[in-house]
C-alpha cells in the first residue's frame, strides 16, 4: 500500500518522546511492508539539508516544508486568526493555521498529485487543512490523535478567558477532524472516550509506537541500604514536566528525608531544568540533565517515581518504566485509563505523603519484585509489536474500505 505520511517537526535521531513515537510510526509502516513516503516541515533551527539527512536515515523520501508561523501572542497573529477563521471557523485554531498557509498547500497538492498515495496518514488532529486536501482528491485518510488538545489546552495554559477561545478553536479542529478522516485512532483510552461522545464511534485506540522496543524482563531487586530512585521529564520547558519536578523536589523530598534520612536518592532526569533549581542539589539529590546513554543509566536505579499533576495524552515518563519493568509509583491520573492496577502493577499516589509512603513500602525487596513482574505482565499484554502492528493494519484497512 502507498502511504503518504503527514507529521510535524522531525528530528534525526530522535529525542523527545513525540519524536520517538512519530518516527518509530514511519518505520513501522515501513517494515510491515508499504511504500511509504513523509511530507514534513523545517523547523526554525534546521537548513534545507535537513530533508537529505531525514531521508537517508528513514531509507525512503521526505520532503520538507519550509514556513515561518507567526508568534501565537502577537496582535498580527490573533487578527490573522480572526480573519482566517471567516473561511473556516476551525482555523481559530493557531495550531491549525500553518497547514492552511498558501505554500504548503501548493506543496501537499504536488506531492499527492505526483505521487498519488492510497492512504493519507495524519499525526496531529490540527493538521485538518492538509486532510481535506487528500479528501478532495478521493485519498482515504487516517488520522492518528496525540493528544484530545481542549483538554490538553486547559491543562496546560490554565482557564482564562484568552485560552477560552483556544479551547474553541482547538475543540473545532477535532470535530473537523472525526468528521472528515475515514480511520481515526486516539492514543489513551481516556481520549478514545472523548472521541466517543463527540460521536466518533469507530475510534480504536494505538498507544504510543517506541513501546515496543523498550520492553524488558523482570528485573531482580538489589538489597541496599540507599535506593536509587529516577523521574524524567524529556524537556522541562514542557509545563508538566517542570510542574512535577518541583513537587519532588519541594514536597516529597524533604518528607522522605525526615521519614527515611539516608534511605534514597533521587535522580531528576532532563533537559532544560530550571537554572534557579541547581542550589536544591545536594548528596541525595542530582539533576541528571540529558542523559545520552539512557539504558546504560537506568541500570543502577531501583524505582520509578512519576507524579502527573496535570497534562494530557499519554506521557512517556509513566509509561516506558512499565516497559522497562520498573517498580513505578505513579499518580493514578496520568495513566489515562489504561488499566493498569494499584498493587499489582504499580503503587498510586496522588498527595505527597501517599508518594513518601509508597517509597518506603518499596525498601522492601518482595515488593520491588512483585511489581516489576506485574509492570512486565502489563506491558508485554498491551505495547507488544504484534498488538500495535495489528492495529494500525486495521486503520489503514478501515480507512480504504470506508
Amino acid at each position: 500500500m502507498r502511504i503518504l505520511v503527514t507529521t510535524p517537526f522531525l528530528a534525526v535521531p530522535p529525542r523527545g518522546a513525540c519524536e520517538h513515537d512519530r518516527m518509530v510510526g514511519i518505520q513501522q509502516l515501513i517494515r510491515l511492508g508499504h511504500d511509504v513516503r513523509v511530507f514534513s516541515f523545517l523547523a526554525a533551527h534546521q537548513t534545507p539539508t535537513f530533508e537529505q539527512e531525514a531521508t537517508t536515515y528513514l531509507g525512503r523520501p521526505v520532503q520538507c516544508v519550509n514556513y515561518q508561523p507567526l508568534r501565537p501572542t502577537s496582535v498580527r497573529a490573533v487578527w490573522h486568526r480572526l480573519v482566517a477563521a471567516g473561511r473556516h471557523p476551525a482555523l481559530l485554531d493557531g495550531a491549525a493555521l500553518p497547514h492552511a498557509q498558501l505554500e504548503v498547500i501548493e506543496a501537499f497538492d504536488t506531492t499527492l498529485a505526483r505521487w498519488t498515495p492510497d492512504v493519507a496518514w495524519f499525526d496531529y488532529t490540527n493538521m485538518w487543512p492538509l486532510l481535506e486536501r487528500a479528501k478532495m482528491r478521493g485519498v482515504a485518510t487516517v488520522m492518528r490523535s496525540l493528544n484530545y488538545e481542549p483538554r490538553h489546552n486547559l491543562d496546560e495554559r490554565g482557564r482564562n478567558l484568552a485560552n477560552g477561545l483556544r479551547y474553541f478553536g482547538k475543540y473545532l479542529s477535532e470535530r473537523t477532524s472525526i468528521q472528515h478522516a475515514n480511520a481515526f485512532a486516539a492514543i489513551t483510552p481516556a481520549d478514545r472516550d472523548q472521541y466517543l461522545k463527540l460521536g466518533r464511534t469507530d475510534c480504536i485506540m494505538l498507544p504510543l509506537r517506541s513501546l515496543p522496543g523498550l520492553l524488558q524482563p523482570p528485573r531482580r531487586p538489589r538489597v541496599r541500604s540507599c535506593l536509587e530512585v529516577f523521574f524524567f521529564g524529556s524537556n522541562y520547558d514542557v509545563s508538566h514536566n517542570r510542574t512535577a519536578l518541583l513537587f519532588i523536589l519541594k514536597n516529597i523530598v524533604p518528607k522522605v528525608r525526615r521519614a527515611k534520612q539516608g534511605g534514597f536518592r533521587f535522580h531528576l532526569l532532563g533537559a532544560k531544568a530550571p537554572s534557579d533549581l541547581d542550589g536544591l542539589q545536594s548528596e541525595d539529590v542530582r539533576m541528571q540533565g540529558f542523559v545520552p546513554d539512557l539504558d546504560a543509566f537506568l541500570e543502577d536505579m531501583d524505582i520509578a517515581l512519576i507524579p502527573s499533576l496535570h497534562g494530557g495524552g499519554m506521557q512517556q515518563k509513566l509509561f516506558e518504566p512499565l516497559c522497562r519493568a520498573f517498580p513505578l509509583v505513579a499518580s493514578p491520573r496520568g495513566l489515562a485509563g489504561f488499566p493498569v492496577r494499584d498493587g499489582a502493577h504499580a503503587l498510586f499516589a496522588n498527595e505527597s505523603t501517599e508518594f513518601v509512603k509508597a517509597l518506603l513500602r518499596l525498601r522492601e525487596p518482595a515488593l520491588r519484585a512483585k511489581l516489576s513482574e506485574g509492570a512486565n505482565r502489563f506491558a508485554e499484554e498491551h505495547f507488544n509489536a504484534t498488538v500495535l502492528d495489528s492495529t494500525v493494519e486495521k486503520l489503514l484497512s478501515g480507512a480504504v474500505n470506508s
